[in-house]
């Protein structure tokens, strides 16, 4: 029962019962199930409250939160030295803060060797259904919220303070509200004093190193080329080294069928043409149970082109989380141009750059990095080299954008199994240069072979994913 229709049969039933039975009583009466009974759900909560970048969530639970909820008296005192420090600085304390506030106010050796353990498991807690948990502890603490301002309307009614009602009532219902209040310069010091670091997602041998070490959480990435100029193979090749390095993955298709794309990643993942595929079934499932065991997972979607928006896609992510908990690393969109956008325009760039502006929005709410493709207009075929002024349809994709990569394929290049990639917008790093790569499509082996660049340092996308992760926690 919702809050409106619990508060209306309420007050109807009390006006009938109000000869018999107290109005106070009644309200007590409202049963409401505490799923802080459970300890794992104590556990994701606190962990889902120290994560940096769920403030949205943060704030309409801290609105409401009472320490009395939670059963563990463990689970009840870590959660005091947060809300503390919370209070204090206005931000969530990292691990190694919060480890030494645990020591600095804790005395008790026993509970203190407690607190630290279950600080190990809250920041170590891989959460796989936490928009599931998020929803049900909102739920949760509306309703107790609700109850308790019902109590003290309860106390006003029998004293005749009718007009108060409504104002508790009101109240009632602002509780576990999304807020936004946006930065305060002068209260937030310590907010934007925390560095930044980016835990890109690899995804080529030779680009990574000058990219930043792959995408990030929030960012968009989109390659460009002509027609027939291996768009798709790009996403293909970065999904595999994704996968390769224990990503998990989710690739939607517009134009292909799911088994095309999954034929791609077998001749990827396991170097072999995609016409002899049906030939070394036993091999690749082999590859494939050692790519799972490493942690790397992988989703095929097939949409129709032009049906899937936006929408569709979170829609799809958000029942992969309830039914199965798999929350991708990587989002590929093969590919942006053929989306259906939320809204006709007249003009079709201004439809595509809704579409393009939407998917960077999804990736920013979703903290997760997102590749797609885009076509470049007819007089980029067949040619060695284009820049930004080719790009199909509207300028407003490129202004998205976090990086850009061009590929280019002459007809010659496509028998020498060659072509040129060209990064042309990086926003985490040097741009305006071309590399020279492998690009045999008959197994989609995509590989950089010289990118004769000077000040980049040559890390591959998993050793810099190691340095800026270990930087981290020191």
């Amino acid at each position: 029962m919702d809050g409106a229709k619990l508060i209306f049969s309420l007050f109807i039933k009390t006006k009938k019962d109000m000869g018999n039975k107290n109005l106070e009583k009644e309200v007590s009466s409202i049963n409401i199930t505490n799923i802080l009974n459970d300890i794992n759900m104590q556990t994701k909560i606190i962990s889902i409250i120290l994560d940096p970048i769920q403030h949205d969530f943060r704030e309409q639970i801290l609105d409401v939160l009472d320490l009395s909820f939670f059963e563990s008296a463990h689970h009840k005192r870590l959660m005091q030295i947060v809300l503390n420090y919370i209070n204090k600085y206005n931000i969530v304390p990292p691990k190694d803060t919060l480890e030494q506030s645990i020591k600095l106010y804790t005395r008790e050796q026993v509970l203190k060797d407690h607190l630290l353990e279950l600080s190990n498991v809250v920041f170590g807690y891989d959460l796989k259904d936490k928009e599931f948990v998020m929803e049900i502890t909102l739920d949760f603490f509306r309703k107790q919220s609700l109850k308790k301002s019902l109590m003290k309307a309860a106390d006003e009614f029998e004293s005749g303070n009718y007009g108060e009602i409504a104002n508790v009532i009101n109240e009632a219902m602002k509780k576990c509200e999304p807020k936004s209040k946006g930065h305060d310069y002068f209260k937030d010091i310590e907010v934007r004093m925390i560095q930044k670091v980016r835990k890109p997602v690899p995804c080529m041998h030779g680009l990574d190193s000058g990219i930043g070490g792959g995408l990030s959480g929030g960012e968009l990435g989109i390659v460009l080329s002509p027609t027939g100029g291996g768009k798709s193979m790009m996403l293909v090749k970065f999904g595999s080294t994704a996968i390769q390095y224990g990503k998990k993955v989710v690739y939607y298709s517009l134009e292909l069928s799911e088994t095309v794309i999954g034929n791609r990643f077998d001749a990827c993942l396991n170097n072999i043409k995609m016409n002899e595929v049906y030939q070394f079934k036993q091999m690749i499932i082999d590859n494939s149970k050692k790519l799972e065991e490493n942690g790397g997972m992988l989703k095929i979607k097939e949409y129709p082109t032009g049906t899937a928006t936006v929408n569709t896609i979170k829609n799809h992510l958000s029942s992969l989380n309830r039914e199965s908990g798999f929350v991708p690393d990587l989002i590929l969109i093969d590919y942006a141009d053929i989306m259906k956008p939320l809204i006709n325009y007249v003009e079709k760039r201004h439809s595509l750059t809704s579409i393009y502006e939407g998917i960077r929005a999804l990736s920013m709410e979703l903290n997760v990095p997102v590749w797609t493709a885009s076509q470049t207009s007819r007089m980029s075929i067949n040619k060695n080299e284009f820049d930004l002024s080719s790009i199909s349809e509207s300028l407003g994709k490129a202004q998205t954008a976090d990086i850009i990569v061009g590929v280019a394929r002459t007809d010659i290049d496509k028998l020498a199994k060659k072509a040129k990639l060209m990064v042309m917008k990086n926003r985490n790093g040097q741009d305006g240069h071309s590399m020279e790569m492998l690009f045999d499509t008959s197994k989609v082996d995509i590989q950089i072979l010289s990118t004769k660049q000077t000040g980049v340092v040559n890390l591959n996308g998993f050793d810099m994913e190691q340095q800026i992760l270990g930087s981290e926690q020191v």
